[in-house]
This record gives C-alpha cells, structure tokens and sequence, in this order.
C-alpha cells in the first residue's frame, strides 16, 4: 500500500458513509438472479443430457448396421389376434372356389392356397413392423425432443449467467468510478480549504 493510498483512506471512508455505493446493494440482488432462474432450467437440461447416450447409440447403430435395427424389431413379431381364424376362412374360400370349378386338389388350386397363405402372413408381418416402426420412431423422436429441449435450456441457463456477469461487471465499474469521483471531490475541497485558509 502506497502513500497515496494512506492517505486516501480518511477520504474512502467518509466517501462510503455519506454516499453509500448503490451498486453494492443492486449487487445482492443480482446474485440471486442465477439461482432463482436456473432452478427452474436445470431439471430439463439434465432430462435432455440423460437421452444422449441413448440417442447417440441408435443413431450409430442406423448409420452403421440399419439391419441390425430391423432384426431387433422384428423379434418382437407374433401372429395378430384371429390370424388363424382368418386365414383358415380365406383358405377355406379358396377350396370352395377350386371345388366349384373342379379343381380341387389340383396343382393351380394349391398353388393358389399356397400363394394366398404367403401373401396373408406377409400382410400380417408387414402390419406389425408398421406398428412397431411407429412406436419406435415415436420413441426416438421424443427423446430427441427432450435432448432439444435439454440444449435450449442449457443455452438459456448460459445466456442468463453471460447477462448476469456483464451487468455485475458493469455496476462495480459504475460504482468504483463514482466512489472515485466523490473521493477526489472531497479531496479536492479540502485542499482548497486548506489554500484558501493559506492565503488569509
């Protein structure tokens, strides 16, 4: 601490009794800013952190081995309710037809129920991977919603803390500069005070 300093220090303190900085209280209040926002923020940005490995693990898988994806998928198959039902009337109609134009039992009639079978069950598998593709872009769709949301929140939470900074940054500058100000303008009249006093 220099001289300057010294002797600044009278100055300083009648400077913060007889003009308190009001930055310093504007200045508690600030800190409470980030606190009382990003209470809120926060829990969608760890909700939208959590869905990233997930995220990042299906896409790869997509992009490398889309197949992969398929089989998992279809895995899950089962005939839908009344398959049997349904595809034992749909035979049944076939051997009717056959039956009424005397084919029955020959090969054009077989083929035929062959034909009929293979195209019912591909239907049937076809209908469950539509479902199942539905659900599972559903799945992914919203987890990347929330992963959105997760980064929107991030990005707002971020914004708020830069503003806050800047605007406790720009309030002590003001401060300073102002408790400056004062203490140079008392100093200044009492040095010419004590001038004046001089000159009598």
């Amino acid at each position: 601490m220099g001289l300057g300093d010294v002797a600044r220090m009278p100055f300083d303190m009648a400077n913060d009794a007889f003009f308190p900085d009001p930055s310093k209280k504007a200045g508690k209040t600030l800190d409470q800013i980030p606190g009382q926002t990003n209470q809120y923020g926060q829990p969608f940005f760890e909700t939208g952190k959590n869905q990233l490995p997930g995220l990042d693990a299906i896409y790869k898988q997509l992009m490398t081995n889309p197949q992969a994806v398929m089989d998992m998928l279809s895995k899950g198959y089962k005939q839908s309710p009344g398959y049997a039902n349904r595809l034992g009337a749909g035979e049944q109609a076939i051997t009717n037809s056959a039956a009424a134009g005397g084919m029955l039992g020959t090969g054009e009639h077989q083929t035929n129920a062959g034909k009929f079978a293979e195209n019912f069950a591909s239907d049937d598998y076809n209908k469950f991977m539509e479902q199942i593709m539905s659900l599972f872009s559903g799945g992914v769709g919203g987890s990347q919603h929330l992963a959105d949301q997760g980064q929107q929140a991030g990005s707002d939470m971020a914004k708020r803390i830069q503003e806050y900074l800047t605007n406790k940054a720009t309030m002590e500058y003001t401060g300073q500069d102002s408790r400056n100000k004062n203490t140079a303008s008392m100093m200044g009249m009492i040095a010419n005070a004590f001038g004046g006093g001089g000159g009598m």
